[in-house]
């Protein structure tokens, strides 16, 4: 009811009681190739989230979910063991250049669940949890101690955001990279 004048976690408070034990939070304005999802479901994982490591030269300007991690992106190595260490839209929050952009994508699982739970009850004892996004759950995982893994990907997405984008997507479904 209140969508419009609340935040992401306002919004997936009322959806929490229909988390299953494998349940993935994806954002609303997110186009991806489906194999990302597949891969998503595929690694055993509590906590998982996607990060593109791809250059951040192109993002247009927008440059909201940048993503440190524990370790760069190796594409030498399927399924590294890389977790997350702060999610940001301010490049000076911490040191050192991000290692990626988090695309919107959240799978959690078995106890991941409880970690989510718990996190989502500690961020609601701060005064300002209505308007709270998914980057600040995030980081409430990792402060838990819950840092999510990362599934490091290279394009193949797209992030929906103004007409501009909107058109940009008709062609979405046939680009080879995008």
């Amino acid at each position: 009811e209140e969508w419009q004048t609340t935040g992401e976690l306002a919004s997936l408070d009322c959806a929490m009681e229909n988390f299953s034990q494998d349940t993935v939070v994806i954002y609303g304005d997110l186009l991806f190739r489906s194999y990302m999802l597949h891969n998503l479901l595929d690694w055993n994982a509590e906590l998982l989230v996607a990060v593109d490591s791809s250059s951040l030269t192109n993002i247009a300007g927008n440059v909201n979910d940048l993503a440190w991690c524990s370790a760069p992106d190796n594409r030498a190595m399927y399924q590294q063991k890389v977790s997350l260490e702060h999610v940001s839209a301010d490049l000076e929050s911490r040191r050192g250049p991000p290692d990626g952009r988090w695309i919107g994508m959240l799978r959690v699982a078995g106890k991941g669940c409880e970690y989510v739970r718990s996190a989502m009850q500690t961020l609601k004892r701060g005064g300002e949890f209505k308007q709270l996004g998914l980057p600040e759950l995030l980081n409430q995982l990792v402060a838990d101690g819950h840092p999510p893994q990362i599934q490091y990907v290279n394009g193949h997405w797209m992030d929906i955001n103004n007409l501009a984008d909107l058109e940009r997507a008709g062609g979405f479904e046939h680009a080879p990279g995008e």
